[in-house]
């Protein structure tokens, strides 16, 4: 059925390459988002965010945001992504102040966003 659809093995092989490679050069412009808009403190278990960060295309911050959260709070899983789309509107919404997520505290100070553990002090 999928021949008579115009979609041999073939095309089926050219397709998964070509989303291994968009998935690869994603998952560069996330580390290289993380890398230059973050900066990791107290052993990994905070992060500051500048603003930066949030000017990158949606999917980069949103995978991007995903890791971390899912670094600070200590989870094997990523929050839920309608969580995380959700948590990324609040945070570029102006009135912004702080909420949780994933065993995490996001917080947002002057231009800069804080992450760190509900298990932790903000110190």
């Amino acid at each position: 059925k999928i021949k008579s659809e115009g979609l041999d093995i073939k095309k089926l092989n050219k397709t998964i390459k070509n989303l291994d490679l968009s998935n690869r050069a994603i998952r560069f412009y996330t580390d290289e988002n993380i890398i230059q808009n973050t900066n990791f403190l107290s052993n990994n278990r905070k992060v500051i965010i500048s603003k930066n960060f949030f000017i990158k295309p949606e999917e980069i911050i949103f995978r991007s945001l995903s890791q971390i959260l899912k670094r600070i709070g200590g989870k094997y899983y990523p929050p839920r992504g309608k969580k995380l789309s959700n948590l990324i509107n609040l945070i570029q919404n102006k009135g912004f102040k702080r909420t949780t997520l994933a065993r995490c505290i996001i917080e947002k100070l002057d231009n800069s966003l804080v992450i760190y553990g509900e298990y932790q002090k903000k110190a």
